[in-house]
């Protein structure tokens, strides 16, 4: 049936949106006796009939439209599901005042869109002369008519009446009454700018965004009806999923009263995640989950959390309906605005950053994923395809499984909740450092979006529960999880958006090169000279970078940044310098005089490698905070922009603070702080 309408979204429509009556509602209601579509007389609802269930041997009662803005029409039972199932373009709509009462099927959809370019095509073989070129006019003119009534009649849906930009686009595109399109017809016909291309978008814009909202709406009510179908408790009376998309955060969980303090939100029980115990891959294939591959093959390591979940992932995305999952895994985002899937120039907006090509690991990903994933679904397809459906090319497969893996790192949780800390693997991913710990993928915790500053936090037990952390949770306000102290380029890297309330955390890596070299620079000795001294600043052993960064503090018991975060010192770099200075006085005690000489030398190098680090960096802080104030950056070309501008004015903020610093020491004024050892997290 070529509009069929989804058998969840009809049981939904019939079992909230419609409401049984007896006769006697009918004639208070000022409605007829019979269906005013199928003129069927009503009966009484039958006593042991629970709507909207109707036996096929009961009379047909009558139901009213409920919550579906301003439809209140009364049908018969039996007739209201014939039409909905009629499998026509307008079976989602009210057949006597045409409110849409649910989105409609993608074949209607298809429909209208192929309206539109064959409208369109019509356009561009008219010469506007003669009968038939006014006759092919008006027949266009009418499919446009056609396409308006049902923009139209899905206007009046109160689901879009919260999107700001679609509705906007399409009120313009409505109240026009076409004359735009006519101008832009005759514009085109001129061979002025105006292209064949740009008429579709007119049209296809808008409609567009109307069509993603409702596959949006429908996939969210799906998922939620789901969770608490498998065990799930949602607080619905006092919070719901919302689109947050035109906010950048697809959905989130809104409060839609004031929230008192420890209240419990929603419980997830562990039933219901996706993980190694919950999942019948490991089952199917205990050998790859248990043993790695083949035994005999003693360099292949055994499969870590990672890999073990993006395997389940893959299993249950490939069984589409058969998983149990699958609602679920309809609200998961399928697309990513994490480096690892940006394009070489929008790569290059982050050059300079701790946001390196080696960091973002997308070569060594692919190598990974063929080398222990890919070759797992290849060799049992039997397991991984249900019987009858189409099977992926390498390649093909290769994207499902960076996107699944993308899916790990921005929503997978740690299912016992170790407080080990995390490292990164060479791959770009974050890879636990015990590989005996679980991850799983949680439903409806992960619905939560993240901030530095949050208001909720997710308790293990025995079933998982988020609970608010705060007594002023108002009305409208967004329930945030928290994901850790992290600098913008790492919730970048991770989940692919930036906030304000991150930048406090950033920071700047220098190489232990670039330190070596201007410690050379600055005693007027060579590098190799400082290695056959003992100085080890730059060695293949100590590769790790040094970090220059804030205290920032963390956050209080209510998810709140309360305390200042400031640049006082580099305890690292700082230990370092003073120590090589130290064996260099020792070799050569002309070059180090006293310890006044040694603070001049190493506030010489910290300006200096400062300085080079900002100068890497192709724009200015002035350039880039002109940049943000424009509105047609893009999404990406924003965070770039914000990562990069974050770490400047750490830079900026560094060499005032060490300039002040050796001004103070040259006035005999205040003193330095105090030796810190402080190690990378």
């Amino acid at each position: 049936m070529p509009n069929r309408i989804p058998e969840f979204q009809i049981f939904n429509f019939l079992a909230e949106n419609t409401v049984g009556l007896q006769l006697t509602q009918v004639s208070v209601a000022g409605a007829e006796s019979e269906c005013p579509v199928c003129h069927h007389p009503y009966a009484d609802q039958p006593q042991d009939c629970v709507h909207p269930d109707l036996p096929e041997d009961e009379d047909e009662y009558p139901v009213q439209i409920h919550n579906r803005g301003r439809c209140k029409h009364i049908f018969g039972r039996r007739c209201l599901e014939h039409h909905i199932r009629g499998g026509n373009p307008w079976s989602h709509t009210c057949p006597l005042c045409r409110t849409e009462w649910f989105p409609a099927p993608n074949a209607a959809r298809r429909q209208m869109l192929g309206d539109i370019e064959s409208t369109l095509n019509h356009l561009a073989s008219l010469d506007l002369e003669g009968e038939q070129a006014r006759r092919e006019l008006g027949e266009a003119e009418l499919a446009l008519e056609r396409i308006r009534e049902a923009l139209f009649a899905a206007v009046s849906n109160p689901h879009f009446k919260t999107i700001e930009r679609p509705q906007s686009l399409l009120r313009a595109y409505l109240e026009q009454d076409l004359r735009a399109f006519l101008l832009l017809k005759k514009l085109y016909f001129r061979n002025q700018k105006y292209t064949g291309r740009t008429l579709l978008h007119i049209c296809l814009d808008p409609l567009d965004d109307l069509v993603d909202m409702g596959d949006f709406k429908a996939a969210t009510d799906h998922f939620l009806n789901w969770f608490k179908s498998v065990g799930g408790e949602f607080r619905d009376d006092l919070v719901e999923i919302q689109d947050l998309r035109s906010q950048g955060a697809g959905r989130g969980i809104v409060a839609t009263k004031d929230i008192p303090q420890d209240c419990t939100l929603f419980t997830i029980p562990r039933s219901a995640i996706i993980n190694v115990e919950t999942s019948d891959l490991p089952k199917k294939l205990p050998k790859v989950f248990e043993t790695a591959f083949e035994e005999e093959e003693e360099d292949t390591e055994p499969l870590d959390p990672w890999e073990s979940l993006i395997l389940i992932l893959l299993y249950e995305h490939l069984q589409g309906d058969a998983s149990r999952w699958k609602p679920y895994l309809d609200v998961l985002p399928t697309t990513f605005d994490t480096p690892m899937f940006w394009s070489e120039a929008e790569l290059k907006e982050l050059n300079a950053t701790v946001l390196t090509q080696e960091k973002i690991g997308k070569q060594a990903s692919d190598e990974k994923l063929r080398s222990r994933i890919v070759p797992v679904v290849l060799q049992n397809p039997s397991i991984f395809y249900p019987a009858g459906s189409n099977q992926l090319k390498e390649d093909e497969l290769l994207s499902l499984a960076h996107r699944m893996g993308s899916t790990i790192m921005a929503y997978a949780f740690d299912l016992d909740n170790k407080e080990d800390d995390s490292e990164e693997d060479e791959d770009g991913w974050v890879v636990d450092t015990d590989a005996q710990t679980m991850l799983g993928m949680v439903p409806m915790a992960d619905i939560l979006n993240a901030n530095a500053d949050f208001n909720a936090h997710v308790n293990h037990g025995d079933n998982l529960e988020v609970t608010s952390l705060r007594a002023d949770v108002k009305t409208g306000t967004e329930i945030l999880n928290y994901y850790g102290a992290m600098p913008s380029s790492e919730v970048l890297r991770r989940y692919g958006y930036v906030t304000p309330e991150y930048r406090r955390y950033d920071e700047v890596e220098v190489s232990r090169e670039t330190v070596a070299k201007a410690l050379a620079t600055a005693t007027g000795m060579s590098p190799s000279d400082l290695t056959a001294m003992g100085v080890e600043i730059d060695t293949e052993e100590n590769e790790e970078p040094f970090i220059i960064e804030r205290e920032s503090g963390a956050p209080n018991e209510e998810g709140r940044l309360v305390e200042e975060a400031k640049l006082s010192e580099f305890p690292e770099l700082e230990e370092e310098l003073r120590d090589a200075l130290k064996i260099i006085r020792k070799h050569k005690p002309e070059a180090v005089a006293d310890k006044r000489k040694r603070d001049e030398i190493a506030n010489t190098v910290l300006i200096q490698i400062l300085s080079d680090k900002l100068a890497e960096f192709p724009t200015s802080v002035q350039e880039d905070e002109a940049l943000l104030q424009k509105s047609d950056l893009t999404s990406r070309h924003r965070m770039a922009v914000e990562v990069r501008l974050g770490e400047k004015v750490l830079l900026e903020e560094a060499l005032a603070m060490v300039r002040r610093r050796g001004e103070a020491a040259t006035q005999g004024g205040e003193e330095r702080p105090a030796k810190r050892v402080k190690s990378r997290a």
